[in-house]
C-alpha cells in the first residue's frame, strides 16, 4: 500500500474494441511503485499507472500518443541518464523541497538526489518536518534557503528555536526565512548564529526575537541583513556582524525603538509595517553609513538621534499620528526630510484639525527637536479649508531664512464629512489670522533664489497677493517666480509680477500644477530676454502643432495666442483636443466652435457636469463635438451623430442616453460604449458600417438587444456587481465572435441568431441560488466555443440551507440553449455531500459528451450529511445505466476525504462508456483514504 500513497492514475483502453461481440477482454496493467529498478512493460498493455505528485490537479487532458503509436514501454530513460548538475537544475526548478524529495521513488536513480540539491524552498509544511528534511541534506554548502511557514498553537516557540538552529547549521549563502504565529506568546526565541551566511532575510510576525548571547559567535560574512520583527534586538546583534553594510528593518506594532550602533553599516533602511503604530525612539549612530530611509510614524514623545558624519543619501518620511504639532488649528500631517546630490530638502504636509486642543510643539519646535534644520530647499504643502494661510507663511519662513528654494503648494481640502462642500471662510478672531498684521511684517530672505507657488483654490480676501508681495519685499535676490492660480486673482498676480521686472516671472492657470522646479539657465550664458532671434515661430505650422498637441490640454494651447502674431488663433487648426475635467462644458462648446481644421485625429473631453443642468448640457456638448470630423472619439442626452467618425467611445455615467429619430453614422466602425440605456435596437440600424460593438453595462442596463446585419464582433460585460440583466437577444447574421461576462437575473434569458459565428466565450454568473438539484445549486456556467468544439463548463456548490430551486441544471441548460456541447467540465465543491446521485444527474443532460472533466473539492464548510441527505438521491444511483457510447476521454480529481463514492462513479463510468478510450484520476489522497486508493488501483485492472 505504501506504493501508491502518491498515485496519479492514468488509463488508456484500446480504441476500436466492440464491447457487443461479447464481454470485454481484461486490459494487462503495468504498475511502476518506488521497490521497482524498472517496470515490466508487456507489449500488449493499453493501460498504466503512473506514480507522480497528486497535489497538483491535472490541468490538460491526456497528450496523444507518439507518432509511431509507442507507448514508452521500449524507450529509453533519457532524463535519468544526464549528470548530476543537471537534474539538480531540474528539481530546484520544482520550486518546492517536498517536490523534489518525492521523485524519489521514480528510480534508484533518483533517490536521495534531492538531498544534494544548491537550493531549496519550503512552504505550507509543518516545522518538524521542514527540520527533519534540513537533517538528511548532504551538500556541503548551499546557494540558497528559503523557508515559508505557519507555526500553529501550542508548541510554536519550540519549533521555530530548533527550525532556526537546524538552519543555521547549513552553510547557505542567502537565507530567507518567514515564520507567522497564529497567536501571541510573551516567551521570545534567541536567533542563531549563522556564521556562513552573506545575507539573511527574517520575516517574523508575533515571533519575539532575542539576540544570540554573547560567547555564541560571530556573524563573520554577513554582509545583507533584512529583518520584519517587533523585537529591538540590534544592540546584541549588531556587534557579532563584524562585516555588515546593508540593513533593512521592517517594524511591527510591537517594535517601540530602534538603536543601531554599527561602526561598518553604509545602508540604513527603516520602515514601519502597520498602520496608525508609532515608533517612540530612533538611535543611529553609523560612522561609514552612507545611505538613510526613515519611514516610520512618530508616536507622541516621538524622539530621533542621528549620528553618520559620512551620509550622501537621505530619504526620511515621518508622519505625526496624533497631530499635536502644529499652529492654531492647521496641524502636521508628515515631515520629509531629504538629501540628494548635495542638496537638503524640508517638505511639511500641513492640514487643517477640528481638534481644539492647544497642540504641544510648534512647527519650528518641532524642526529643531528632530535636529532637520540644516536644509536649502523649503517645500510646503497645505490644505486650508477656508482658513487663512498668511500668518502660517510668515512662522514657517521664519524657521529657516537662508533658504534657496521655496516651493508652496496651497489646496482647498475636503470639509470633513461632506466630500465636495462649499469652502466657507472662518472669523475675523480664528486664531490662524493671528498676527494681523502679518502682511506688513518683514523678515529677512536674503538667499531665496527660486520660488514655485500654486493657488489651488478659489481667492477671497487677496491673500495670494499680499504673500506675493512679501516675498518680493523681503527677498532682494529672487530671481525666478513661477505661480499657478486660479482666475479670480489671475490677473493681480500679473499686475504684481510687472512691477517687479527684476524677476523672471510667469504666471498660469494652475489647474495643473508645477510638478518640477525650472530649468537651470542655458550652459551658454543665454538669460532668454528676448535678445536672441525667435527660432520657434519660425517654425512651419504642422511642427508648432506638434507641440501645441503636446501641451496635452487646449486651454494652454489657447493661451500661447498672446506670445505673438504668429502664434495668434494657431490652436483652432491642431489635429488634437484635450479638454480636462475642470473646465466648464459652456467653455468646451465655445472651443470647439473655434476650431477650423476640417478633420481631426482625435478629440477627447473629461468633464463633470451640474445636476442642475446635466442632461441639456450634455446634450449640447455632444452636438458641439459631432459637428467636428473625427477617426477617433472619446467624450464624456440626445446622443447626437457623429457621422464622419470610424471609432467612438463613450463612457456615460448615470444619465439616460436616447437616439434622435433621425440621422446615420455614416462611417462608425467600432463603437464601445458604457451605459444604463437600451439604446441599441433604435442605434444600431443607423450604423451602416458597424463591425466591432462592446457593451460595459451599468447596474441599471436590465435588457440588451442586439440586431445587425454588419456586425462581427460582439462583447457585453456586467461591470458592476450585482448588475442582474434579465434578457439579451441578438440576431447578427454576419457575427463571427461573441463574448458575454454577465450576472443572470432571476428570469434570465438569451436568445442567439448567428450563424456564422466561429467563437464563442460565455459566462454566466448566477448569485440567486434559484437553479440545482435538491441541496446542489449553479453558481456559474460559462458556455464557449473554440476551433470547433463546443464546451460547457458548470461550477456547482453544496448548500444545504438553500430551499426548493425554480429549475433544474437540465432545464437551465435547455433554457438557455447551450446543449450542444461535446466536452463537458464540472466543478464541483461537495462540503461533505455526496456526488455520485448529482453527476448521475448531469451526464443524463447530455450522454453524447465525448469528453469529460470533473474537479471534486472538499470545499470550506465541511458538513458530512446523514445517510437520508437529498443529496444521496436516488441511493441505487451506482446501478443506473446510462449510454455514454462516444465518451472517449476523462480527467478526474478527488480533492476530498470520504467514503467509496469515487470507486463506484468510477465504476459506473466504465460499465456506460464503451468506447472510452482514456481516463486519467488524480487523488488528492488524506487521512482516511488509503483504502478507496486500493479500490481505484483494482478498478483499473
Amino acid at each position: 500500500r505504501t506504493q501508491f500513497v502518491h498515485t496519479k492514475i492514468q488509463l488508456t483502453f484500446c480504441p476500436g474494441h466492440n464491447c457487443s461481440r461479447g464481454p470485454r477482454p481484461p486490459v494487462p496493467l503495468a504498475v511502476c511503485s518506488a521497490s521497482d529498478d524498472s517496470a515490466d512493460h508487456h507489449s500488449s498493455s493499453s493501460a498504466r499507472v503512473m506514480l507522480s505528485v497528486p497535489s497538483r490537479r491535472p490541468g490538460k487532458r491526456p497528450a496523444p500518443p507518439g507518432p509511431e503509436g509507442g507507448d514508452g514501454g521500449g524507450e529509453a530513460d533519457w532524463i535519468s541518464g544526464l549528470p548530476d548538475d543537471l537534474l539538480h537544475l531540474v528539481l530546484v526548478r520544482l520550486d518546492c523541497a517536498r517536490e523534489a524529495a518525492r521523485t524519489s521513488i521514480l528510480a534508484r536513480r533518483w533517490r536521495r538526489l534531492w538531498a544534494r540539491l544548491p537550493e531549496y524552498t519550503f512552504w505550507d509544511m509543518e516545522p518538524e518536518e521542514v527540520e527533519t528534511a534540513l537533517v538528511q541534506v548532504t551538500r556541503s554548502s548551499l546557494d540558497d534557503l528559503d523557508i515559508d511557514l505557519v507555526l500553529r498553537p501550542g508548541s510554536a516557540l519550540d519549533g521555530a528555536s530548533s527550525l532556526l538552529r537546524a538552519a543555521a547549521r547549513l552553510s547557505s549563502e542567502t537565507v530567507t526565512i518567514s515564520l507567522y504565529r497564529l497567536v501571541e506568546e510573551d516567551a521570545a526565541i534567541e536567533l542563531p548564529c549563522f556564521d556562513r551566511t552573506s545575507c539573511l532575510i527574517l520575516k517574523l510576525r508575533r515571533v519575539p526575537l532575542a539576540p544570540p548571547p554573547p560567547l555564541s559567535g560571530e556573524f563573520s560574512r554577513l554582509e545583507t541583513l533584512q529583518l520584519a520583527t517587533g523585537s529591538n534586538i540590534f544592540p546584541g546583534l549588531l556587534p557579532s556582524c563584524p562585516r555588515l553594510r546593508v540593513l533593512v528593518i521592517h517594524a511591527y506594532r510591537e517594535l517601540e525603538e530602534v538603536t543601531i550602533h554599527s561602526a561598518t553599516l553604509e545602508e540604513l533602511a527603516v520602515q514601519s509595517l502597520e498602520a496608525f503604530s508609532g515608533i517612540p525612539r530612533i538611535d543611529i549612530d553609523t560612522p561609514e553609513l552612507k545611505k538613510s530611509n526613515l519611514n516610520v510614524n512618530m508616536d507622541l514623545e516621538f524622539s530621533l538621534t542621528f549620528s553618520a558624519p559620512k551620509v550622501e543619501e537621505l530619504v526620511w518620511t515621518l508622519g505625526c499620528l496624533p497631530g499635536n504639532v502644529g499652529l492654531a488649528e492647521l496641524r502636521l500631517n508628515d515631515l520629509n526630510y531629504s538629501l540628494r546630490q548635495g542638496v537638503r530638502t524640508l517638505r511639511l504636509d500641513i492640514d487643517y484639525t477640528y481638534e481644539t486642543l492647544v497642540p504641544d510643539r510648534s512647527f519650528a519646535e518641532e524642526i529643531a527637536r528632530l535636529r532637520v534644520t540644516d536644509f536649502s530647499v523649503l517645500e510646503l504643502f497645505i490644505k486650508k479649508i477656508g482658513h487663512a494661510f498668511g500668518p502660517l507663511m510668515l512662522d514657517l519662513l521664519q524657521i529657516k531664512p537662508a533658504i534657496q528654494r521655496l516651493k508652496v503648494v496651497i489646496e482647498r481640502g475636503e470639509v470633513e464629512g461632506e466630500e465636495g462642500a462649499e469652502e466657507e471662510s472662518c472669523p475675523q478672531n480664528c486664531p490662524c489670522r493671528q498676527p494681523i498684521n502679518w502682511k506688513s511684517q518683514t523678515i529677512s530672505l536674503p538667499d531665496l533664489e527660486e520660488v514655485l507657488i500654486s493657488y489651488d483654490f478659489e481667492g477671497g480676501d487677496d491673500e495670494e497677493v499680499d504673500f506675493l508681495k512679501l516675498l518680493f519685499r523681503c527677498a532682494p535676490g529672487l530671481k525666478s517666480m513661477h505661480v499657478g492660480v486660479r482666475d479670480m486673482v489671475y490677473k493681480k498676480i500679473c499686475s504684481i509680477c510687472k512691477e517687479n521686472p527684476r524677476v523672471k516671472c510667469e504666471v498660469s492657470h494652475c489647474y495643473r500644477r508645477p510638478g518640477k522646479w525650472p530649468a537651470p539657465p542655458d550652459p551658454k550664458g543665454g538669460d532668454g530676454d528676448g535678445d536672441g532671434e525667435d527660432r520657434i515661430s519660425g517654425l512651419p505650422d504642422d511642427l508648432l502643432h506638434l507641440v501645441l498637441v503636446r501641451l496635452d490640454c487646449t486651454r494652454e494651447a489657447a493661451r500661447t495666442s498672446i506670445l505673438a502674431r504668429r502664434w495668434r488663433g494657431l490652436w483652432t487648426r491642431l489635429p488634437e483636443y484635450t479638454f480636462f475635467w475642470d473646465m466648464e462644458p459652456e467653455v468646451v462648446e465655445t472651443a470647439l466652435a473655434q476650431v477650423t481644421r476640417s478633420s481631426l485625429d482625435d478629440l477627447y473631453i473629461d468633464v463633470v457636469l451640474k445636476p442642475e443642468s446635466a442632461l441639456d448640457r450634455a446634450s449640447w456638448l455632444l452636438r458641439a463635438a459631432a459637428r467636428l470630423s473625427l477617426q477617433h472619439r472619446a467624450a464624456a442626452v440626445m446622443l447626437p451623430f457623429f457621422n464622419r467618425t470610424t471609432s467612438l467611445i463613450l463612457n456615460i455615467e448615470g444619465m439616460p442616453i436616447a437616439v434622435p429619430p433621425t440621422g446615420e453614422f455614416s462611417r462608425l466602425e467600432s463603437l464601445e460604449l458604457a451605459t444604463s440605456s437600451n439604446i441599441f435596437p433604435a442605434l444600431l440600424h443607423r450604423c451602416p458600417c458597424m463591425r466591432v460593438l462592446r457593451i460595459n453595462a451599468r447596474r441599471e442596463l436590465e435588457e440588451v438587444t442586439v440586431h445587425s446585419e454588419t456586425l462581427e464582433e460582439l462583447d457585453v460585460e456586467g461591470v458592476q456587481l450585482l448588475n442582474d440583466i434579465r434578457k439579451i437577444d441578438i440576431n447578427t447574421p454576419e457575427l463571427k465572435k461573441m463574448k458575454f461576462d454577465v450576472e443572470m437575473g432571476l428570469e434570465f434569458s438569451v436568445t442567439v441568431s448567428a450563424p456564422k459565428v466561429e467563437e464563442v466565450d460565455w459566462e454566466f454568473v448566477s448569485e440567486h441560488e434559484n437553479i440545482g438539484l435538491a441541496i446542489v445549486r449553479l453558481f456559474v456556467l460559462e458556455y464557449s466555443l473554440s476551433q470547433g468544439v463546443n464546451t460547457l463548463r458548470l461550477t456547482i456548490d453544496c448548500m444545504s440551507d438553500s430551499g426548493v430551486p425554480n429549475r433544474s441544471f437540465a432545464e437551465e441548460i435547455a433554457r438557455l440553449r447551450v446543449s450542444d456541447f461535446s466536452v463537458f467540465e464540472l466543478t464541483v465543491e461537495t462540503n461533505g455531500h455526496a456526488f455520485g446521485p448529482l453527476l448521475l444527474h448531469l451526464l443524463q443532460i447530455q450522454p453524447a459528451i465525448q469528453r469529460l472533466m470533473v474537479d471534486l473539492r472538499q470545499g470550506k464548510e465541511e458538513e458530512f450529511c446523514t445517510h437520508n441527505c437529498t443529496c444521496r438521491q436516488p441511493v441505487n444511483w451506482e446501478n443506473e445505466n446510462i449510454s455514454l457510447a462516444d465518451l472517449e476521454e476523462v480527467l478526474i480529481s478527488y480533492n476530498l476525504e470520504g467514503e467509496d463514492e469515487e470507486v463506484g462513479f468510477l465504476k459506473l463510468l466504465f460499465r456506460c462508456a464503451p468506447g472510452l478510450k482514456g481516463a486519467e484520476l488524480d487523488p488528492v489522497l488524506g487521512t482516511h483514504t488509503d483504502g478507496v486508493l486500493d479500490n481505484l488501483v483494482t478498478v483499473a485492472h
